[in-house]
């Protein structure tokens, strides 16, 4: 059965990201309104210094035929999937992450219920020290659309 909706579309893109990901570095799912301490210890993850803070943004959505209510809809989001670490580490520390974030959604047709979302390229801009000067933030983005 396909996706009927954009929640189980999000959803869908969201528990692919965790799966995929694993027990690379911890996942911040503040944006989902779970709690995250920024400062806690970890120790179960491959990088302990480092944490992925995924946000997806609903960039469009169409309606593709005429009436509305029974007409395909496409959905195009661009998905946040920002690194923080500690500052001073170096780029090199997390070009890792960031090869793995595009082996795992650049270029990819995944299929989630039967329904095929597209990626675009994995991009990546300029990273910045907090203003505490505590963590070191490397932005990265991926868009993606899909039909439902």
């Amino acid at each position: 059965m396909a996706l009927s909706n954009a929640s189980a579309l999000e959803n869908g893109i969201l528990s692919h990201l965790a799966t995929e990901w694993g027990t690379r570095t911890e996942i911040n799912w503040s944006a989902s309104n779970a709690p995250f301490r920024t400062n806690g210890l970890r120790t179960s993850y491959t990088d302990n210094e480092t944490y992925l803070v995924p946000r997806l943004q609903q960039v469009s959505a169409d309606s593709l035929e005429y009436p509305v209510t029974s007409a395909v809809r496409k959905y195009d989001y661009q998905f946040n999937l920002n690194l923080v670490t500690r500052p001073a580490l170096g780029m090199g520390h997390l070009q890792g992450h960031l090869n793995e974030l595009r082996d795992i959604f650049e270029l990819q047709t995944i299929t989630l219920s039967g329904t095929e979302v597209h990626f675009e390229v994995v991009r990546n801009q300029g990273g910045f020290l907090s203003d505490a000067g505590d963590s070191f933030e490397l932005p990265v983005s991926v868009f993606f659309t899909s039909y439902l």
